[in-house]
């Protein structure tokens, strides 16, 4: 009987998905609750919407030089993970004390929802696998 065939393409999705998923979803659920609390306070759609994007796109281009140039080699990918992951726990925080949703039975059920699944990515993170 001979052995499964080799397939890299299922390797690296099993590896890419528990990296990537949790952070691709909390950065979108932080995208909508940050739009929120602009929203609320700024008079407009429009000017919330614009300083939204500026705020995402500026982000994108820094994110983008600073982990390729700073993080990745002062820190490695792991821990890169790690610091970028914290970095949006403090983010959220921040968006739920300034109001977004956080007076509503709601918010605060969100809100330990949040924690409770960072800290399961945290422990669960296939730690080692990077090297």
């Amino acid at each position: 009987m001979s052995a499964a065939p080799h397939n890299p393409t299922f390797e690296i999705t099993t590896l890419a998905v528990p990296l990537m998923f949790p952070v691709s979803l909390t950065s979108g659920i932080l995208f909508t609750l940050v739009g929120d609390l602009l929203h609320r306070q700024i008079e407009g759609e429009t000017w919330a919407t614009g300083l939204l994007t500026l705020a995402n796109t500026t982000g994108g281009v820094l994110g983008s030089v600073l982990g390729g140039f700073v993080l990745l080699p002062a820190l490695g990918m792991e821990a890169s993970l790690h610091w970028l992951a914290g970095g949006y726990a403090i983010a959220a925080a921040f968006a739920f004390a300034g109001g977004a949703r956080a007076a509503t039975k709601r918010g605060t059920g969100l809100l330990a929802v949040s924690a409770a699944t960072l800290a399961l990515v945290f422990v669960l993170f296939p730690r080692g696998l990077l090297e």
